[in-house]
């Protein structure tokens, strides 16, 4: 019962999430240390592999992780696209699995748990934040993949909550590096942007809306920022 533990942390540490997932990887190695190399009392060794925010990398190295490193916990990917990619083989493969992915559906509450904050939550509480304010019209911008179509979903169901309008929806694709073209189709009409950038994409969509000298006002999650 003393053998070492053996944990694989499957991540985002390159593409669009590369920073976020980084942060995830070494926050564990920093807890593991400071716990002197043990949890529970336990030794803990890792494997380390990227998913490269891609689904189906996160797939073939999930099965690389379970069937030829023998791992005996995972700990998961931050994005929800590369959560959902690896959901049906850790289910099937009985592997208990911390993931990072925000979404809700993403978790199992058998095998895959989510430890982070519920994003259709917090997305719903971003869009009425809005609409409090007194905004009535307002753009949505999200990626167009799990977590953004999720955030657009319950983003608009906030703002309509205070009698708010949604006039337009744009779905940039993740990893997206020229915003010129969406930020060119905000409407005129709206007086918000309710929005949702993770990762490098944030910081590309926050320097190029500056460059453009939009002075609409922005809600929406903390990561775009």
């Amino acid at each position: 019962q003393q053998a070492p533990i053996k944990m694989g942390i499957l991540t985002e540490l390159s593409g669009a999430l590369g920073a976020t997932g980084s942060a995830e990887r070494d926050g564990f190695l920093l807890f593991r240390k400071e716990s002197g190399g043990k949890l529970g009392g336990r030794a803990v060794t890792t494997v380390i592999e990227d998913t490269a925010s891609d689904p189906q990398t996160a797939l073939s190295k999930v099965e690389k992780l379970v069937e030829s490193d023998k791992v005996d916990f995972l700990l998961g990917p931050i994005g929800s696209a590369t959560s959902a990619a690896i959901k049906p083989y850790v289910v099937a493969q009985q592997m208990p699995t911390l993931i990072g992915g925000t979404v809700d559906e993403i978790g199992d509450g058998k095998y895959l748990f989510r430890v982070t904050f519920a994003a259709n939550a917090d997305a719903f509480l971003q869009g009425y934040l809005a609409g409090h304010a007194g905004h009535k019209s307002a753009v949505i911008i999200a990626p167009n993949y799990i977590a953004g179509q999720s955030a657009v979903e319950y983003f608009e169901k906030g703002f309509v909550a205070t009698g708010g309008h949604v006039v337009a929806k744009l779905l940039p694709r993740l990893g997206t590096t020229d915003f010129a073209p969406y930020i060119n189709q905000i409407p005129a009409t709206a007086d918000v942007a309710i929005v949702f950038e993770p990762g490098t994409d944030g910081v590309r969509f926050m320097k190029q809306y500056g460059d453009f000298g939009k002075k609409l006002p922005l809600f929406g999650f903390p990561s775009t920022v």
